[in-house]
């Protein structure tokens, strides 16, 4: 059972919030994680990839109210609660190919949030990653002061061409790192 066209579904767990929704075709699921610095917002395609993922200045109480002003923005008529599950991707792992992958940040709410969306396979223990382009290109997005001005031309000049390589350096230190990419 799922989120259909023009319903809702909010739930919420222990420190954790969900939207799960369909807007002009697409499943979507955001999350608003309570940490101890401040509170994490992911956004998360149907097959559970992160697409992008923020830290907010919130205080609990602000979620319901964020929560409703989104479905109010999707114009979604329908609302449902339900008991919160967790996200998962729906990939194999990319050593044992068991469909047991789960987000690190979950795993471990103590520690920092990488940067990069990390899964560990609760089958093998193995690390790996999975890196979507529209995740990458929120985060250059984002961060944009982190980029020399000769890396921002190129980004205006050949944004794609830009994002590739990029996305090549990262698969380049997760290879050195030994995390393995979890295939499309």
């Amino acid at each position: 059972m799922g989120a259909e066209d023009g319903v809702a579904i909010i739930s919420k767990g222990s420190n954790v919030y969900k939207l799960e929704c369909v807007t002009e075709g697409r499943k979507t699921y955001m999350t608003w994680e309570l940490r101890k610095e401040a509170v994490l917002e992911t956004v998360f395609d149907g097959d559970g990839a992160v697409l992008r993922q923020r830290y907010e200045k919130l205080a609990a109480e602000d979620i319901e109210r964020i929560i409703n002003n989104k479905i109010a923005e999707s114009m979604i008529p329908k609302v449902e609660h339900a008991p919160y599950t967790g996200i998962t991707i729906s990939k194999p792992c990319p050593k044992c190919g068991a469909k047991a992958l789960k987000r690190y940040a979950e795993l471990h709410k103590e520690n920092p949030v990488p940067v990069m969306p990390l899964y560990v396979c609760s089958e093998c223990g193995t690390k790996s990653y999975y890196l979507t382009d529209e995740y990458l290109d929120d985060l250059v997005k984002e961060h944009r002061e982190l980029f020399t001005d000769q890396e921002l031309k190129e980004l205006d000049s050949n944004h794609e061409g830009f994002i590739n390589e990029l996305k090549e350096y990262i698969i380049r230190i997760f290879a050195s790192k030994k995390i393995m990419c979890i295939k499309s």
